[in-house]
């Protein structure tokens, strides 16, 4: 028994010593690491990335919660609510790319023990997410596409920038919950920040992420515009509860009827359509508003 455990204990290293990289004989037979041509995503956002710009670096693992685009279906599935690292040991990728919110340190170290690159796409603002795509670009050999689709999120910024809502039109971005009112995004998210690109003055709770809040407080913030990320599907009902919950009636954007309903892919995600959110956004805030 004592032996069986030394040896389960011993097999996830084993894994990694063994997964990777594939070996050539450098001049003077030492041998060196050759990366393996092919990609693992462990975030819906990196897999749209990786599907639109990794021609040469062949998607070979994606989660569970990918729907986007439809052509990764047939790719196996490595990540849930966490990595399933003996998976990616057994697919011996070249690139990992990820989403360090969505993992905790111990899990980052773990992926940081595979000996192939490593590209953390988590970013809070525009400009941190253009520098990312910049290193994956890199990475993937795709540096012209990856600085064009750069190009186009930084022309959408500037547009919608340039022709925008009266500061005094507040903007709140909403997750919605059948339960409740649902989540904010808080005014240091990336979310928050596309809004601002779009020409909005966006208001929310503190935070770089989506926070629940409590009614006194969104009745304070007391937005004129309320845009809600949701599914096609979910949206007349979503929009309905809030109109028809008591708490929210003195709310402006729910008063005038000014609520946006968008994507929440869309929303959510850092992937391949940050420029049409931006474009999408803008235009519809200035009809509404």
């Amino acid at each position: 028994m004592r032996l069986m455990r030394r040896v389960f204990a011993l097999l996830p290293l084993l894994l990694l010593a063994t997964f990777g990289c594939n070996k050539t004989v450098a001049p003077g037979g030492r041998s060196k690491p050759q990366i393996a041509r092919s990609s693992i995503s462990l975030s819906p956002s990196s897999t749209e990335l990786l599907a639109a710009y990794g021609q040469d670096y062949p998607l070979i693992g994606r989660t569970g919660s990918d729907n986007y685009p439809l052509n990764i279906k047939p790719v196996e599935i490595v990540c849930g609510v966490k990595p399933d690292y003996e998976k990616i040991a057994h697919l011996r990728p070249g690139i990992i790319a990820y989403d360090s919110s969505l993992f905790t340190s111990a899990d980052i170290d773990k992926l940081k023990r595979f000996p192939c690159q490593l590209v953390d796409l988590n970013a809070a603002t525009i400009d941190q997410f253009a520098d990312k795509l910049y290193d994956l670009g890199k990475l993937l050999h795709a540096e012209t596409h990856i600085s064009e689709y750069v190009d186009n999120i930084i022309s959408a910024r500037t547009s919608g920038m340039a022709d925008p809502l009266p500061a005094s039109e507040k903007v709140a971005i909403l997750l919605p919950d059948p339960a409740g009112l649902g989540l904010l995004a808080g005014a240091d998210s990336f979310q928050a920040d596309i809004g601002k690109a779009a020409g909005g003055t966006i208001v929310g709770p503190p935070g770089d992420k989506f926070v629940s809040v409590n009614p006194e407080a969104f009745l304070q913030m007391n937005p004129d515009i309320l845009v809600i990320a949701t599914t096609k599907e979910a949206g007349p009902k979503a929009v309905e509860a809030l109109m028809k919950d008591p708490r929210w009636q003195s709310v402006r954007a729910i008063k005038n009827k000014k609520i946006i309903v968008l994507d929440q892919d869309v929303v959510l995600r850092r992937g391949s359509r940050v420029d049409k959110f931006i474009d999408s956004l803008h235009r519809q805030l200035k009809a509404i508003g």
